[in-house]
């Protein structure tokens, strides 16, 4: 099989890259091409051209003294340049963009079919990196156009640093499509990742199929009552208040869906839980969605990384030295937590919601003038005790409780409503 998107231009194979010079060389294609190169070349906002006339000039005289194709000579010069290397992904949307369709047409059908990569920080070079996705479900970048109105931005329902969201109808059933940015290979291949290894759960979110035709795009089931971030801020006002002990039934579905996710013989870490990827189906039934950022662990219980992804207001500390482990998770959960009690965003013009709880309520001080009063009359008890758990969640690595550990706790929780 081929080797998809986010392959470096460079390690094509012979073949692949000859066939790409062949096209490219047609008709001085390379130079409509190599013009249209940015100098962030991963930023088509980037006004700045990497390439100007004198150096295409260049690569003209350089193959008459050589011999070798200007598109070669193009090729090796763009796919070795700069700390981050041009990918077949990236080179497919420039075609796309200059309307090259020949060689856009090449590039989507014979190259980025097969095979993908898993990529990142902390991808390791071997097989074990390598995933056949030929049985996953694929939708026609055709019919999401139609499903979307040619991606309208009216159907639009969330944005995003990957992309954006659009809702789309099919024969009655309602989806959620996420047209991913040109740079956000690494977010498909993770959540392609997600679906590959088959992972089902009433509190999870995977995708349900795949398009790579043109844009990189995933379908999933639409959540109509939203994310649980817009909820607690009363975004939609045909929506009710969540009420406390909904709250406490949606911090049993995040944990529940957590538990699964790190029980694997390979535990997956989520790494970006926070309430605007927290989704509500029609019975405010939570249930966990984006996995552009899982990392499924191998022998050990900790990693490290050199790069810190995510939401920094959801954060553990460990993170930012590069510490990874399921106990990030944990820390997110905890923060959560606290959102779902007060019905605050963890991070306001005033401060972060840690820091803010921790100013107005002494040790041994109940969280009740704190409470969210949308949520009606609290059961202060256990409010109390799930601020308690919260804190617990929020402690150093070794001091946090695992998931399961946290679950048993909502569920004792839960047990002592009348």
């Amino acid at each position: 099989m081929n080797e998809i998107s986010n392959l470096e231009i460079r390690n094509l194979t012979y073949g692949q890259i000859c066939e790409l010079i062949r096209i490219l060389d047609s008709n001085d294609s390379w130079k409509i091409l190599m013009n249209e190169i940015r100098r962030d070349c991963f930023d088509f906002q980037d006004e700045e051209r990497k390439y100007n006339l004198n150096e295409i000039n260049s690569i003209e005289k350089a193959s008459q003294q050589s011999g070798r194709s200007c598109s070669e000579i193009f090729l090796d010069e763009w796919g070795t340049s700069g700390r981050k290397r041009p990918t077949v992904y990236l080179l497919h949307q420039y075609l796309k963009k200059v309307n090259l369709k020949r060689a856009a047409t090449y590039v989507a059908e014979k190259l980025m079919k097969g095979t993908i990569l898993i990529g990142g920080d902390d991808a390791a070079s071997n097989e074990n990196n390598r995933f056949n996705y030929s049985g996953v479900t694929k939708v026609s970048y055709r019919i999401l156009e139609k499903i979307t109105n040619q991606f309208d931005s009216e159907r639009m329902v969330g944005h995003g640093a990957f992309g954006s969201v659009y809702w789309g109808k099919e024969d009655k059933l309602e989806m959620a499509i996420k047209k991913l940015s040109p740079d956000a290979t690494e977010h498909f291949q993770h959540e392609l990742l997600i679906l590959l290894t088959g992972i089902k759960h009433k509190n999870l979110l995977p995708p349900l199929a795949i398009s790579d035709e043109y844009d990189l795009c995933l379908v999933y089931e639409f959540m109509p009552n939203g994310s649980l971030e817009d909820r607690l801020a009363l975004k939609n006002n045909e929506l009710q208040p969540l009420s406390w002990k909904k709250r406490l039934s949606i911090s049993m579905d995040i944990c529940e869906g957590l538990k699964y996710l790190h029980d694997q013989p390979k535990p997956i870490i989520h790494r970006d839980i926070k309430s605007s990827n927290i989704l509500l189906d029609e019975n405010d039934i939570a249930k966990i969605g984006d996995f552009g950022l899982i990392r499924i662990k191998n022998d050990s219980h900790t990693v490290n990384t050199n790069i810190a992804q995510g939401t920094n207001a959801y954060m553990a500390p460990e993170y930012f030295r590069g510490v990874i482990s399921m106990k990030l998770d944990v820390y997110s959960f905890g923060v959560v937590l606290l959102e779902l009690l007060t019905g605050l965003p963890c991070l306001a013009s005033d401060g972060h919601l840690v820091e803010y709880l921790d100013d107005r309520i002494d040790p041994g001080e109940s969280i009740e003038p704190c409470l969210d009063k949308y949520a009606g009359q609290w059961d202060v008890k256990i409010a109390d005790n799930l601020y308690d758990l919260a804190k617990q969640c929020l402690e150093e690595k070794k001091k946090r409780p695992s998931t399961s550990e946290v679950l048993t706790v909502l569920q004792e929780l839960n047990q002592t409503i009348s």
